[in-house]
């Protein structure tokens, strides 16, 4: 795709807007693996391989952000923040798991700046006013008439030739209409014109300048981990001789979730609830209930470890996993419970240490059987190697797996401890 980008056709992908200067690659691989050696291989060797171009190498991925990295400077002093930018981008230029850092205040554009003589104008009845709407008409093209082709206008403008290719010399060569009547003065009489270069984009995030500094991450390194190490950087060096007006943030995933995971967490909470009122409607006991939620906790041990062997940040993803994983202790709970409260109030009349290790005997075999489909059922998502659904995957097969003995040992001994104060009843 030469001067646009591709339509969309990926759930986060946003199509480039129209350029004369950008041009889009999309490859089709054979496979994840040989995906991640072409990014290895060719990012080394063409990334600054073109002084007059920057190459950009992605993989296509779920992220719904520019940048996975990505540091904000605001404030109203340019050059000063432009200096700032220059030590941050050079520091993060420097780390080997870092590529493409780039800013959105690097590209300029050839400007001609225009000084109006104040004799010579003033001599024709000239202001700056008239003459930047004569050039703007020139430059930019002046609207004649308007055509209708049914329903859609189609505007007729008439341009100077060879605006597209104009040197400096030519517009001087310009004749402007002046304030004698007939009389019409070459630019170069009345004005001054100078060449210069200016930054071609000043962002601006509520309403702040705004100085955005991006980089992708190399393979599957961490994003937490860079940034707390760029945020290191900055805390040391930069901010001790920071101007009071300037501010420095970071955004990137870290800004995605600051939004998403607190709706997550609110989501959590509200089917923990919900989890809760089942098991009192279900053992009609408030101890019971609070007694299988608690014991969610054991999910934790097996799940962190899972996400640190495979070397994964705590995503999205595996918080859906980890609510999933919540799910299966519950229920794990339930049939191990229910069944010992079935031998203490049935005609069995057990004790509760008898009651409790009787049910963690007997219901062994289900919770093992049942928590062992579960792990290998996500096994697949684990191979896919995915940064969406591998996180998730190993919550839920890791997590499984490392809490089964602690599910089949602490939750009798749990039961019988918080419920051998109890007496039982025989009417």
């Amino acid at each position: 795709f030469i001067g646009t980008g591709s339509p969309r056709f990926h759930a986060t992908y946003t199509p480039h807007m129209p350029a004369r200067n950008y041009a889009q690659l999309i490859v089709n691989t054979t496979g994840n693996n040989a995906t991640l050696q072409i990014l290895k291989e060719y990012s080394a060797t063409w990334e600054h391989a073109f002084t007059d171009a920057y190459i950009r190498f992605k993989q296509m991925d779920y992220q719904a952000v520019r940048n996975p990295l990505e540091v904000y400077i605001k404030g109203n002093d340019l050059n000063r923040m432009e200096q700032v930018k220059e030590q941050i981008s050079a520091f993060m230029a420097q780390q080997d798991e870092l590529t493409w850092v780039h800013s959105d205040y690097n590209e300029q554009t050839p400007t001609i700046s225009i000084t109006l003589k104040p004799d010579e104008a003033e001599h024709f009845g000239l202001t700056q006013t008239m003459v930047s709407v004569y050039l703007s008409s020139v430059t930019n093209g002046q609207t004649l008439t308007t055509l209708w082709e049914g329903d859609y206008s189609i505007p007729v403008t008439l341009y100077h030739a060879g605006i597209d290719s104009m040197s400096l010399s030519d517009l001087g060569n310009i004749h402007i209409p002046t304030a004698l009547p007939s009389v019409w003065v070459p630019l170069r009489q009345i004005a001054d014109l100078r060449p210069s270069w200016h930054h071609s984009l000043i962002t601006h995030r509520n309403n702040i300048r705004t100085i955005t500094i991006g980089a992708d991450l190399r393979g599957r390194t961490s994003q937490p981990l860079m940034q707390k190490r760029v945020e290191k950087y900055i805390a040391k060096e930069i901010l001790p001789e920071l101007d009071s007006d300037i501010e420095i943030s970071f955004g990137g995933l870290s800004t995605i979730n600051q939004a998403v995971i607190p709706q997550l967490i609110l989501s959590v909470v509200a089917a923990l609830l919900v989890m809760f009122a089942l098991l009192i409607y279900h053992f009609s006991r408030v101890s019971i209930a609070i007694l299988s939620l608690s014991m969610s906790v054991l999910c934790l041990f097996g799940a962190c470890l899972g996400l640190w062997l495979f070397d994964l940040d705590f995503s999205i993803t595996a918080l859906l996993g980890l609510v999933s994983l919540i799910g299966i202790i519950v229920r794990n709970a339930i049939i191990m419970y229910e069944y010992a409260e079935a031998l203490r109030f049935g005609p069995q009349h057990l004790s509760v240490k008898e009651a409790a290790f009787q049910a963690g005997q007997r219901r062994m075999r289900p919770i093992f059987l049942t928590s062992a489909t579960t792990a290998l059922g996500v096994i697949p998502m684990i191979i896919a190697h995915t940064s969406l659904w591998m996180p998730m995957g190993v919550v839920i097969c890791f997590g499984t797996i490392f809490t089964l003995p602690l599910v089949v040992t602490m939750l009798p001994v749990a039961y019988w401890k918080a419920c051998e104060h109890r007496k039982v009843r025989i009417k």
